[in-house]
């Protein structure tokens, strides 16, 4: 279900940050900090700030700025990449894959999506 359709939102955080280190540095912090106001378990806490780290990495400094879109739920928090460029939802997940393992954003979030026509992904991680 699209999170714009959900009733159940309890807040969110719209964030447009610099490349490199800036969004190494803040959006797993911001992500840690909504994650466990959503309630998330320490491991899944955890989780959330590794898929932020991986979302984080894929805004070299060179590319730009990394829009996103964090919406806490009562018992997920959802992350959307916004204004990404024709096929780079796929590239991102693709990205974040390491041999063996397959894609980390999919092992570690509960539902990876590509939305409004390829221009956002959106990464759910719940209490499991």
């Amino acid at each position: 279900m699209s999170t714009a359709q959900r009733s159940d939102l309890l807040e969110r955080v719209e964030l447009t940050l610099a490349g490199g280190e800036v969004a190494a540095a803040v959006l797993p912090r911001v992500v840690g900090v909504l994650a466990a106001r959503a309630g998330l378990t320490l491991d899944r806490l955890n989780d959330a700030t590794l898929v932020a780290d991986v979302i984080a990495a894929s805004a070299s400094p060179g590319r730009g700025q990394l829009a996103l879109r964090l919406e806490r739920f009562e018992t997920e928090l959802v992350l959307v990449v916004l204004d990404l460029a024709p096929g780079a939802a796929e590239q991102l997940i693709a990205g974040a894959t390491i041999d063996g393992i397959g894609s980390v954003l999919e092992r570690l979030a509960d539902e990876v999506r590509v939305e409004q026509d390829g221009a956002a992904v959106a990464i759910a991680v719940g209490r499991g």
